[in-house]
């Protein structure tokens, strides 16, 4: 995947590691612990540096600890995590004697990642065939409230979508079929309304999950939600 993604206003950087003390793990430290960008995370916001640490370990690739687990990662682990940046559009007051504005600083304002799906759906609600060449992903997003409502989630999400449809083969390996999928609360309208304008995913139907055990998520615990599933070919499969 592309290291840098560049729209009109935006700035996406692709995260590999994001270890205590660095820039990254305190960009993601302050989207974590915001209790409003968490509303929609299960388990809610980070309440220490820890539980950021562990959720960062959840999403980031894996990190080899030897060389026969680095190949076992390379060939198994497709997750794209990636920061976001605002970046000021530049004005430059000194056009006529051919001087420069400086480098305005970004400001980091979300993240979006993919994984690979690691629990199956109903076959009505999942890819239409599930072979071998195929790749299953799931799409996450996040944004610190600041910047809602501008439009930023639409376009970063469609500068990755447009990134993976022009990814070179060879980075997904064997696989031939890349299938993305992302699950939205039916509460979340505003994610609904991100997916509709993006029309990259169809909406696939609604999923009822019922867990033996609460989870924590929309400032309370739950047993039982209604989920509306999102899904599309990225790579391959049927247009």
């Amino acid at each position: 995947m592309e290291t840098t993604i560049k729209t009109h206003r935006l700035e996406l950087t692709l995260l590999t590691s994001a270890p205590q003390g660095s820039p990254e793990f305190a960009w993601l430290h302050s989207l974590r612990s915001d209790a409003k960008a968490s509303f929609w995370t299960i388990g809610g916001p980070s309440k220490t540096l820890a539980e950021t640490e562990k959720s960062v370990r959840g999403v980031l690739p894996q990190q080899p600890s030897n060389a026969n687990e680095g190949a076992k990662a390379n060939e198994q682990d497709y997750r794209i995590v990636y920061a976001v940046h605002q970046v000021p559009i530049k004005t430059d007051s000194n056009q006529t004697d051919g001087t420069k504005t400086e480098e305005l600083e970004r400001t980091f304002i979300g993240l979006v990642n993919l994984k690979p799906a690691n629990f199956p759906l109903p076959s009505h609600l999942d890819a239409p065939t599930s072979p071998s060449n195929t790749l299953s992903l799931e799409l996450a997003y996040c944004f610190l409230p600041a910047f809602w409502g501008k439009g930023y989630a639409t376009e970063t999400l469609t500068a990755v979508f447009d990134a993976l449809q022009t990814a070179p083969k060879v980075f997904w390996g064997k696989y031939e079929k890349v299938w993305v999928r992302a699950l939205v609360n039916q509460l979340n309208g505003a994610s609904q309304k991100v997916m509709q304008k993006v029309g990259k995913l169809t909406e696939m139907g609604v999923w009822v999950w019922e867990g033996e055990e609460a989870v924590w998520v929309a400032g309370e615990w739950r047993v039982r939600d209604e989920v509306l599933i999102y899904g599309g070919w990225i790579v391959g499969g049927k247009e």
